[in-house]
């Protein structure tokens, strides 16, 4: 309910929002309805790719693949421009390591996005991203004793 009401958005992601919705009160809530609905998505197929503490975790794999995931369901749902300026937005202010590994991680889902022309199912993206933080490609990274490796490397967290 807070992504709904914007109070766990950020003024930049509310500002991104507002625009996708042309400004239009009345479609202010479907924006953050569709955007949430996305994050819950997202965050429940990792779970299920992963574990659940991958689901929950900041700088383990399944933390690449969530937000690789999560621009991928926000590229179908608005544009693939839509989900890069709204994750920009989410990563607004913000600054480290962390900030760098989900920038990366944003990249990559917009790589695999576009790869295959903006077409596949939920579960065809989940089986994608999954093979591709497998596989290491698209430069999807995780935080591994305080430096950002490949997703190809053991994470004791999402084995």
């Amino acid at each position: 309910m807070k992504n709904l009401t914007g109070k766990s958005l950020n003024s930049k992601e509310i500002e991104a929002l507002d625009a996708i919705a042309d400004n239009i009160d009345s479609y202010k809530f479907l924006m953050r309805l569709m955007y949430a609905a996305n994050a819950y998505a997202a965050e429940t197929t990792t779970a299920v790719k992963y574990n659940a503490i991958g689901s929950k975790c900041s700088h383990c794999k399944a933390n690449a693949f969530k937000h690789a995931l999560f621009l991928i369901y926000n590229a179908e749902t608005f544009t693939l421009s839509s989900a890069n300026t709204l994750a920009s937005a989410h990563e607004y202010g913000q600054v480290g390591i962390d900030t760098e590994m989900d920038k990366k991680n944003n990249a990559a889902g917009s790589s695999i996005f576009s790869q295959f022309n903006g077409s596949g199912t939920s579960s065809q993206w989940a089986d994608r991203v999954k093979l591709a933080a497998n596989l290491g490609k698209h430069g999807l990274v995780f935080i591994k004793n305080s430096v950002l490796v490949s997703t190809t490397n053991f994470d004791p967290d999402c084995p």
